[in-house]
């Protein structure tokens, strides 16, 4: 709540002296692509002003002090109400900072840019750092509590910082040899950054038809379905973070509506089981299996929206896609359950009836139900691999009351 409020203000400073230097008639705009869409940006031409920019702290500290003294505000104050307009998360915000400045900035050094950008990200409240090697290059380190792999990380007083600038470039890092300059504004932030996708950004849809087909009881089933590939776009250089990060993350409104459609005659007057069942018989047998290590040759989990234009898909995949179809078409309480040492993750359903040996989580019994196990079988109640593996518990969701023993 308290972020929220600090945010509110500082929309409104900032909407304040845009207004005023609209009345001046000193606002430059422009156009950024943004994926699927083309923004209106706009900005002061004081921050276009001749700026010395090297890697020393003495230089640094002259950089940022006078985009301190410009009209910054004009531009932050721009992108900012995009970040809410769309509902951004911060991985996407940050893509759209960078963006910008690049679209702003075309003609200078990545250097220049990545420290425009730590600029920015440092008045939009992050807590930020910037390294420096050979005296060519600027690295934005930025403070997140999220586990992710294959990205540079440094600790700071027990708190761990990843580097953007690699992961939007894809640098590799390793043996680099790093300076830190002294002058860090950063530092007395306390916003961390977050991964996590709540939910896609509000972008126009750019959609292709697929088609799904799945056996259920002898009978064979067609599901015609308008896919939002936008969503791929947007994911593309995405760092891998833990999985349920992504079984959670919501199926595009276009694809969840039109799946929706495609899946309402098959579910409609059955019972709870057997809604399941259909869904289940539907992730388990419309996309092809492939291990990620064959696939990527590493672990990449994938989101729903993901799944439905991949070309094949792993246990963690079909379970984003089940999830998202337990909340969206259900009223039913389920739990997320990972096999820690197996890389395998799970969902358990409670029904009216439990099929199979029930898995008991806080007095409460769940019927394994999973999207992928066993291969073309449209049995429930039957466990991936065997019961006596160490677990994790992911995710429980409660849309109902527990089911009276």
């Amino acid at each position: 709540m308290r972020l929220k409020t600090l945010l509110s203000l500082l929309i409104i400073s900032l909407f304040a002296q845009l207004l005023q230097a609209e009345r001046a008639g000193e606002i430059i705009n422009t156009k950024i692509e943004f994926y699927s869409v083309k923004l209106d940006l706009k900005y002061h031409p004081s921050i276009l002003e001749k700026n010395k920019h090297c890697t020393s702290t003495i230089c640094l500290k002259r950089f940022y002090k006078k985009l301190e003294n410009n009209n910054y505000q004009v531009l932050l104050e721009s992108l900012v109400n995009h970040k809410e307009q769309m509902e951004l998360n911060d991985w996407f915000f940050y893509n759209l900072v960078r963006k910008s400045v690049e679209t702003i900035f075309e003609n200078k050094s990545d250097m220049f840019r990545t420290s425009f950008t730590w600029f920015l990200m440092t008045k939009a409240g992050y807590d930020t750092r910037l390294y420096t090697s050979k005296s060519k290059y600027t690295f934005l380190y930025i403070r997140t509590e999220d586990k992710v792999f294959e990205a540079p990380f440094v600790k700071i007083k027990n708190r761990p910082y990843v580097n953007l600038t690699s992961m939007y470039y894809g640098i590799k890092t390793k043996g680099i040899l790093f300076e830190i300059p002294k002058f860090q504004p950063g530092q007395l932030n306390e916003k961390s950054f977050s991964f996590k996708i709540e939910k896609f950004p509000e972008l126009p849809p750019v959609s292709e038809n697929r088609n799904y087909q799945f056996e259920m009881d002898g009978k064979k089933i067609s599901l015609d379905v308008e896919v939002d590939i936008v969503g791929n776009d947007l994911l593309k250089g995405f760092p891998i973070t833990m999985p349920i990060n992504y079984i959670k993350v919501p199926i595009a409104n276009t694809t969840l509506h039109s799946l929706k459609s495609a899946l309402a005659p098959h579910l409609a007057d059955k019972s709870p089981s057997e809604k399941v069942r259909t869904l289940v018989n539907f992730t388990r047998k419309s996309f092809p299996y492939k291990n990620d290590q064959i696939r990527f040759q590493k672990d990449k989990p994938l989101t729903a929206n993901q799944l439905m234009i991949a070309d094949s898909s792993d246990f963690e995949d079909r379970c984003a896609l089940f999830y998202n179809l337990l909340k969206e078409t259900t009223n039913l309480n389920f739990i997320v359950i990972q096999y820690i040492h197996d890389d395998i993750i799970t969902i358990g359903v409670e029904l009216p009836e439990v099929t199979g040996k029930p898995f008991v989580y806080e007095g409460i019994e769940y019927t394994i139900c999973d999207p992928t196990m066993p291969t073309n079988s449209s049995k429930l109640g039957l466990y991936p691999i065997n019961l006596d593996k160490d677990i994790e518990i992911l995710e429980v969701v409660r849309n109902s009351s527990p089911k009276q023993g």
